[in-house]
């Protein structure tokens, strides 16, 4: 792309984010069938790595622009190791629109879920025994396929649709979201396996540790005592926190 492109696409970016795209919000309410202007829309996607780490993301867009401020994330706390983006998907929305209920928040114009039927399904089923009646859809990665509840078979919008622009948007930020708070968490999860990893050093301390250093690297090239007094170990505890730190800073 060439320098004047790239600039214009940037100014168009920028001018979308002041005034929003109301143009592509329109056609969606249209080829949705949607109760209301989708003003407000909030995606839902599931990561996670080797079933460890699961996350929620929970992204917001207003007027058809990111808005950033009421991104969220949820740990996903039910599934004791499995894998189940159904179940995932379920606490999520449970959890997200049973605080909005309580404390009495509006609510989006339209949820948008990544993935297909089942996904899509499954969220439903818990706005369903929340008595919400909230516009649902789901947009699945194979040809852009939407997908409604109680409709048969998927909306195939344009590939050059203003609406379906938008709707690719949330669903890559939500994507790009809880992929990246699921590595955040395994690395953080890594750095406390090797520091447990040392006789003496629990969950608490492992906790002072980095919260002290703030990694491993520098937990590594940190001073003996400087490690014995953030932890409250011995100098030779201290010791074998900076080899086990050092031989695994590759890893951090």
């Amino acid at each position: 792309m060439n320098l004047a492109a790239q600039n214009a696409k940037e100014e168009l970016i920028k001018k979308r984010r002041e005034i929003g795209d109301t143009g592509a919000l329109l056609e969606l309410k249209s080829a949705l069938g949607l109760a209301t202007v989708p003003t407000r829309i909030e995606g839902f996607d599931i990561a996670h790595l080797a079933g460890k780490n699961t996350v929620a993301s929970l992204i917001s867009f207003k007027n058809g622009v990111p808005d950033k401020k009421n991104y969220r994330y949820f740990r996903i706390r039910s599934l004791g190791g499995a894998i189940d983006d159904f179940a995932s998907i379920r606490e999520a929305v449970a959890r997200r629109y049973t605080r909005l209920i309580n404390e009495e928040a509006d609510l989006p114009d339209l949820i948008l879920i990544d993935g297909g039927a089942g996904q899509v399904s499954a969220a439903k089923e818990i706005l369903d025994e929340l008595g919400l009646d909230c516009d649902l859809a789901g947009l699945a990665k194979k040809n852009e396929e939407i997908y409604l509840p109680d409709r048969l078979g998927p909306i195939v919008l344009p590939k050059d649709s203003p609406a379906l622009r938008v709707l690719v948007a949330i669903r890559d930020e939500t994507h790009r979201f809880a992929t990246g708070l699921s590595k955040k968490l395994r690395t953080k999860d890594l750095r406390f396996t090797v520091l447990k990893s040392v006789e003496g050093i629990g969950e608490a301390r492992a906790k002072r540790l980095m919260k002290s250093f703030g990694s491993l690297g520098a937990i590594a090239v940190a001073e003996p005592e400087a490690i014995a007094k953030a932890a409250g170990i011995s100098l030779d505890k201290a010791l074998a926190v900076k080899e086990k730190a050092a031989v695994s800073y590759g890893a951090d």
